[in-house]
């Protein structure tokens, strides 16, 4: 179980339950995954971190352990006894553009689903999935436009 204080924090700080204060204060995160950080089955992720430091003005060791918080540690361990063979980085072009002010959209995709996208994806000759996605909303847009233009000029759906 991993140790820290955000349940003291938030009820110190605002006195808020739960779902007030993630609705309040971390509106991009649901209460159920900031329910599960407080009772410490999971940590957020370094954004998340980021965000729950400000909100509350304590700097991340003043909120969670460092031996919870060690990744470096962690990582050392994992490769002491595994070896880095297996590991696998993720490429610099889906690391950016995280920040650039726009809410994200998340879906959940079974593996193997997800793989066959991705492949199609890349056979089709787009860059990455963000290249792809930008042009199957413009392709939906464009079809609502002639949908609507149909239907005013009589048209019947079909």
């Amino acid at each position: 179980m991993i140790q820290n204080r955000l349940r003291e924090l938030r009820e110190r700080n605002t006195g808020l339950s739960q779902g007030a204060f993630v609705t309040n204060n971390l509106c991009h995160m649901t209460r159920e995954n900031y329910s599960l950080m407080e009772v410490g089955k999971v940590l957020p992720t370094a954004a998340d971190m980021m965000i729950i430091c400000e909100v509350h003005r304590e700097p991340p060791l003043n909120i969670w352990q460092s031996d919870d918080i060690d990744l470096i540690r962690v990582d050392r361990a994992y490769r002491n006894q595994y070896g880095d063979g297996n590991m696998m980085r993720l490429p610099l072009a889906s690391r950016e553009k995280k920040s650039d002010g726009n809410p994200a959209m998340r879906i959940r995709v079974p593996p193997a689903e997800q793989a066959q996208l991705l492949e199609d994806i890349a056979a089709l000759g787009y860059k990455d999935y963000r290249e792809w996605h930008e042009r199957m909303r413009e392709v939906t847009h464009s079809k609502r436009i002639r949908e609507a233009k149909r239907l005013q000029m009589g048209g019947k759906k079909e």
